[in-house]
């Protein structure tokens, strides 16, 4: 009787993760019959916050936990957002350790696309090697795919995604959406001894969240949209400037538009870079760390380009006439062929009108509807300032 007591008063806590539209959600309902669980069918994420479910298997009390996918199908939602609530769940009440981690991955997935890629790499650094013995990688959606196809790609998938964290002691298994599946899966971790995650540790020994190897891994993905960002802008400045001289007021519209979901994402990732930089211990004084440092390059990175691709986007209407061709006199630009040249009361008016608005919208992102207004005002008392500084600069 004794046995029994201790066997019903055991617990056990499983961790679900992986990208957006793995079955996650699914694969909890399934075990906890909860109704109340929110299960998507496509590819954008019911789940931001963690959310636990409860049930018993085998005389014991288990614990499974829903976490969101990195990924962007979440508007305004960051992946700094996402790892801070991991980490901020797994350190909650001093720390909660794990029994086992499952990782779902869609076997109807052809390959391993961007967003996959991203999830499996921060999940790596989230467990850290010493823990993949207690980690089951979970393929779904075996009814989309034939038999032969899906063991096809089930195994270039341990031979090729999965096969360093195969080799370190996980293990690759297959969910066929039936309860007796799930509840093997689940057998299979729930009598492990519950281990402290990497990223735990390594937040016990003071770092900030963009100090963890998680931290490094958005980092790196935050680094590789700043380059692209750059060579996008770059495009869209080359395309609006034939559009402004071709009078195309549709083209023009279009990419704005282009324009403004570009800005979306290095706002997005400028909020990563912010988040990351803050530590929680005191630093050293000196040169900003690596986080930090990219926080202040994407800051000034997105005001100077923004800036810029304002001018073009807003001034244009003032006039329909053409500017100068290879005379750019835009925020941030200068041109070469400047010393027998000078401006138009149009172009100069261009320019001021792009100081205004880079003011104003820098204003309204800071201080919303108010901070236009004062923008505004101080990009109209500072542009005819700035416009005059720039041309003698050109001389």
């Amino acid at each position: 009787m004794q046995n029994t007591n201790t066997l019903l008063n055991r617990t056990a806590i499983i961790a679900l993760m992986g990208p957006t539209g793995t079955g996650k959600s699914t694969f909890i309902n399934l075990l906890t019959n909860d109704d109340k669980i929110r299960i998507g069918h496509d590819l954008e994420s019911q789940t931001f916050d963690i959310t636990t479910s409860h049930y018993v298997q085998d005389g014991v009390s288990v614990t499974l936990v829903d976490t969101p996918g990195f990924d962007d199908s979440r508007e305004g939602i960051t992946d700094t957002d996402i790892l801070g609530k991991i980490a901020d769940f797994l350190q909650e009440g001093g720390e909660r350790k794990l029994n086992g981690v499952i990782y779902l991955h869609r076997i109807s997935d052809p390959r391993m696309g961007g967003a996959a890629k991203k999830n499996l790499r921060v999940f790596k650094e989230v467990c850290g090697d010493m823990n993949l013995g207690h980690v089951r990688i979970v393929t779904t959606y075996w009814n989309l795919v034939d038999e032969k196809q899906g063991n096809s790609r089930q195994i270039a998938l341990a031979q090729g995604a999965f096969k360093s964290l195969i080799d370190g002691g996980a293990d690759l298994c297959r969910h066929d959406k039936g309860l007796e599946s799930a509840r093997s899966i689940i057998s299979q971790l729930i009598h492990q001894e519950p281990v402290t995650m990497k990223i735990q540790e390594e937040l016990n020994e003071g770092r900030a969240l963009g100090d963890t190897s998680a931290g490094a891994v958005i980092i790196e993905e935050m680094k590789e949209l700043k380059r692209k960002h750059d060579k996008e802008v770059e495009g869209l400045k080359r395309e609006l400037e034939e559009a402004a001289m071709a009078n195309d007021e549709q083209l023009r519209a279009e990419l704005a538009e282009e324009h403004r979901k570009l800005e979306e994402r290095m706002a997005r990732a400028e909020k990563d870079g912010k988040t990351l930089g803050k530590t929680r211990f005191k630093s050293g004084a000196g040169a900003p760390n690596a986080r930090e440092q990219i926080a202040n390059d994407l800051y000034h990175m997105r005001s100077g380009k923004q800036a810029e691709m304002k001018a073009n986007v807003y001034a244009a209407p003032i006039s329909s006439a053409p500017l100068p061709p290879q005379r750019n006199y835009l925020p941030h630009e200068q041109s070469n062929d400047t010393a027998d040249y000078r401006p138009s009361f149009q172009e100069v008016l261009h320019e001021m009108m792009g100081v205004i608005i880079g003011y104003s919208e820098a204003g309204g992102e800071h201080l919303g509807s108010f901070g236009v207004v004062a923008g505004g005002v101080v990009g109209v008392c500072l542009s005819p300032f700035i416009v005059v500084k720039r041309a003698i600069a050109r001389q």
